[in-house]
This record gives structure tokens, C-alpha cells and sequence, in this order.
């Protein structure tokens, strides 16, 4: 039986959605033949019953290759095209609603939320001109949750990697920030939300080591085991 199959040479052509999948399934294991076959399972597209039929050579290869693209972080993009539509992150982070870091603050706290964080972060452009555009309202992450599964890794680690940097400055920034925007003594309830994003944060920029960790040992038993 001749298999066709299609390994990722880039972090652009692995969809958001696999890499949650593979992280969830990755937390709880720690097999290396396990997660060697499931990194090829998901990544390539493969039925798990036909990775036995791979040479070895080959299934060795693919692991290789697998490992290269996935030591990548990503990069920062501001904008991307996804299913037509072409998306913009938030133009001015200073500008950001109270909604919005609120519900930022909840799905920063779990990778496998990461696509729920997108929809926050980036929305469809709805004018531009040059550099300069704007994006639709936020109406909650919901609208576009699933649209984000299907964006490319790459995008998403680059997000990841802008908030991680970014996270120490906001924790010092966020009391400021709010009292700023709010303009007077805050309420017991404004206060509430004021620690319910610093946590938020705080859990994101604590987790990035955590989120990588069994990646990392999976491709480091992917090295001891071929």
C-alpha cells in the first residue's frame, strides 16, 4: 500500500486546532512511542493504523522534520487572510475595552483556549488605508472561536510570544491603565475585574515554559528513541 503524505515544512502549515489537540493529548502522556506516533498522526494527517506501514528510515525522517518545524516560535503578524475574510489585530492595545481583557484574562490561562484569545485579539479589517486600518467591534469571542482554530500556527505562536514579552509590562501597567480609563475611586466590583486580569496574565506569562514543556520532551525522546 502506497501512502501520500503530507509533512508540514513550517509552522504556516500546521492549523492552530491540531497543535491544541496534540498539546491536550501530550499533557497526560509521556510515552515517547506514543506521542511520536501521535505528532505524525496529527501533523501529517495520517490514520494512526497506517503509520505501521511507514519504512522506518521514513517514520524517522518525518519525526525529524517534525521536530525542526516545531522548535519555531512563530512570529508577530498584525494582519492574515483567513477563509476570505482578512484580519487585523487590535490597532491600539491602549484602546482595549473592558470586555475584552476581561475575556482575555480567562482565555490566556489555558492553551487549549488559545483560539477563543485570537478571536479577542484579532477581528476582520473593516477599512484601511496604508498602514493604517481599522477592525469590526468586539461582540465576544464566539463570532469567530472556530474561524481562529483553522489559523496558521505560526500566527498564533507569534501572538503567544507578543503577550509573553508583553505580559510584565501590563502587570505593571494594568492598575494605571484602569484607573486611568475609569477616572475616579475604583468600585468593589471594578477592583474584582482589576484582579481577575491581573491573574489572568499573570497565569499566561507564568504557563508559556508549561505550554512548550511537553513538546519539548516529546521531540527530545523523538532524539533518544531513533
Amino acid at each position: 500500500m502506497k501512502l501520500e503524505i503530507s509533512i508540514p515544512e513550517s509552522l504556516n502549515e500546521i492549523k492552530l486546532k491540531d497543535f491544541q489537540k496534540y498539546q491536550s493529548i501530550a499533557k497526560d502522556n509521556n510515552e515517547p512511542n506514543f506521542l511520536n506516533r501521535k505528532l505524525v498522526e496529527i501533523f501529517c494527517g495520517i490514520k494512526s493504523r497506517d503509520i505501521n506501514l511507514i519504512r522506518k528510515t521514513d517514520y524517522d525522517a518525518i519525526l525529524g522534520t517534525l521536530a525542526k518545524v516545531l522548535d519555531n516560535s512563530g512570529k508577530f503578524t498584525q494582519r492574515f487572510e483567513l477563509n476570505g475574510l482578512e484580519f487585523g489585530f487590535i490597532p491600539k492595545l491602549e484602546d482595549i475595552s473592558a470586555g475584552e481583557w476581561i475575556d482575555l484574562s480567562e482565555y490566556l490561562k489555558d492553551f487549549k483556549d488559545y483560539h477563543k484569545a485570537m478571536a479577542v485579539l484579532y477581528r476582520p479589517i473593516t477599512f484601511s488605508k496604508k498602514d493604517m486600518y481599522l477592525i469590526e467591534d468586539y461582540e465576544g469571542a464566539g463570532k469567530y472561536e472556530d474561524v481562529m482554530k483553522e489559523m496558521p500556527l505560526d500566527i498564533a505562536l507569534g501572538g503567544q510570544v507578543f503577550f509573553y514579552n508583553l505580559g510584565k509590562d501590563l502587570l505593571k501597567a494594568i492598575p494605571n491603565f484602569l484607573e486611568r480609563k475609569m477616572k475616579k475611586t475604583m468600585t468593589t466590583q471594578q477592583r474584582q475585574i482589576l484582579e481577575s486580569v491581573t491573574d489572568g496574565i499573570k497565569a499566561f506569562t507564568q504557563s508559556q515554559e508549561g505550554i512548550y514543556s511537553n513538546l519539548t520532551r516529546s521531540q527530545d525522546n523523538h532524539l533518544q528513541s531513533v
